[in-house]
């Protein structure tokens, strides 16, 4: 990809900050479903899990009305049951997944108001430059409103600009 286009590193940024999310996600499942016997394998179940994942879905995208879904379902959780219950060996550990090395960048207000300023300066739509202006304005007060906040992104959301969750 990088070889045949310009890739804006905050997409790649922001790919490996929802892949980090996407683990953790999985870990905390994998914890919940085999207390007993994910401990060791944990870290190998979630790679297990996402190659699954990725190999069917690769085969299922293509053809998407073919498949019953969730036959599909109920094979991949057969499978990775079968490996967290009877699996031996694991490559992955806690601690060569503590050794990687950190890919998540932290997200400042500097960072924030300037994502905001380049949609401003590419969104014609005088409802969403308002709504874009004010939650500038929230994030320059000592105490933001959340509410407003939430508001805010909720219409920005509704127009297909913002696609996340807000918490606390």
């Amino acid at each position: 990809m990088k070889e045949q286009h310009i890739i804006d590193e905050s997409f790649i940024e922001k790919m490996a900050y929802y892949d980090d999310l996407n683990n953790k996600l999985l870990l905390d499942i994998i914890s919940e479903l085999y207390p007993e016997n994910a401990a060791d394998l944990q870290y190998d179940l979630i790679v297990i899990v996402k190659g699954l994942l990725a190999s069917y879905g690769d085969l299922i995208v293509k053809n998407v009305n073919q498949y019953d879904l969730e036959k599909l379902t109920d094979s991949i959780v057969e499978k990775v049951e079968i490996i967290a219950k009877h699996g031996k060996k694991a490559f992955f550990t806690k601690e060569i997944v503590a050794n990687q090395p950190n890919r998540q960048s932290v997200i400042t207000k500097d960072l924030i108001v300037e994502e905001l300023q380049k949609l401003l300066v590419l969104i014609q739509d005088d409802v969403l430059k308002d709504t874009l202006s004010i939650l500038e304005e929230q994030i320059h007060l000592e105490h933001p409103r959340k509410a407003i906040i939430i508001g805010m992104l909720s219409i920005l959301e509704k127009a297909g600009i913002f696609m996340g969750k807000v918490y606390d």
